[in-house]
């Protein structure tokens, strides 16, 4: 189980990372200015890596992309991860510059393994791939996206002495720190009818809305929402593809049933995303 859980991540990385190069190379991706806590976010990236990483460093809000930052981090620790045991993160802001370093003590590096590493789909070496695996475009992507902040990314190697990544990216200093806004919960009279067949979504979407305040109810597909849909409900959440009933059935027979009265909202909560299953849904404008 432990490999095949291994094997699935491992693929899911080369995806993703396959993904992210597809969207620069189109343009696709923006820089969105927002402001941020720099520890916050590199306490975030370590915690989801679940590995030991020691960090160092002081900055105060910034205004940046938080996002574009955190997938950048995670790269460069994944990398330092998987070829070292202690790992350091340093960090400091200085002329609306944020330096972070990523420094490992792991294989290192000589000149031409370093050379071929900034290129896209170039590894350190062939053995270094069969020893410690990796899709080899996540150095390239976080270097694309430091570039696209104004920034830049170096790397100092030794071999058998360890790694050190540095990226800048540019920010405004913010002088004072952003409080959240804390969100308000729901009163609980509000009612959610989750129409869903899958049991793990049904699972999560409970949970996620009990947790905000809501109440919840689940039918398993239309035909059942149907039957124990009633004036007590508030807003419905409707799964598209399901047995017996689809999600588009059973909002048509809702909004027949209403007529010219009040419509209670209907949310399509699906993974049909083409534009004919898009077009199907608007063409019997039931979803609103």
């Amino acid at each position: 189980m432990e490999a095949l859980v291994h094997c699935a991540k491992h693929q899911n990385r080369i995806v993703d990372d396959v993904l992210q190069l597809g969207k620069l190379s189109m343009n696709l991706i923006s820089i969105r200015k927002t402001p941020f806590d720099p520890l916050f976010e590199i306490k975030t990236c370590v915690q989801r890596t679940s590995a030991n990483v020691k960090i160092s460093g002081r900055s105060g809000w910034v205004s940046g992309d938080p996002i574009r930052y955190s997938q950048i981090l995670l790269n460069l620790l994944s990398n330092a991860i998987r070829f070292a045991r202690n790992v350091q993160v340093v960090f400091h802001t200085a002329s609306s510059i944020l330096t972070t370093s990523v420094i490992d003590n792991g294989i290192g590096m000589d000149i031409d393994e370093l050379s071929a590493l900034m290129h896209s789909l170039e590894r350190a070496s062939p053995r270094t791939y069969v020893e410690y695996g990796g899709s080899g475009l996540g150095l390239f992507i976080s270097k694309t996206l430091v570039e696209a902040h104004g920034g830049k990314l170096s790397i100092e190697s030794r071999k058998h002495k360890g790694t050190t990544v540095t990226f800048t990216i540019s920010v405004e200093e913010l002088t004072k720190a952003i409080q959240p806004v804390p969100l308000s919960r729901p009163p609980t009279s509000i009612h959610v009818l989750i129409v869903e067949d899958n049991l793990i979504n049904q699972q999560v979407l409970t949970r996620q809305l009990q947790l905000a305040g809501f109440q919840t109810t689940v039918a398993n597909h239309g035909a059942e929402c149907l039957e124990i849909l009633d004036s007590s409900f508030n807003i419905i959440l409707m799964d598209v593809e399901m047995p017996v009933m689809d999600g588009i059935q059973a909002a048509v027979e809702i909004r027949r049933r209403e007529g010219d009265g009040k419509h209670i909202p209907i949310i399509a909560v699906t993974g049909n995303a083409r534009i004919e299953q898009i077009e199907r849904g608007q063409t019997f404008n039931t979803f609103n």
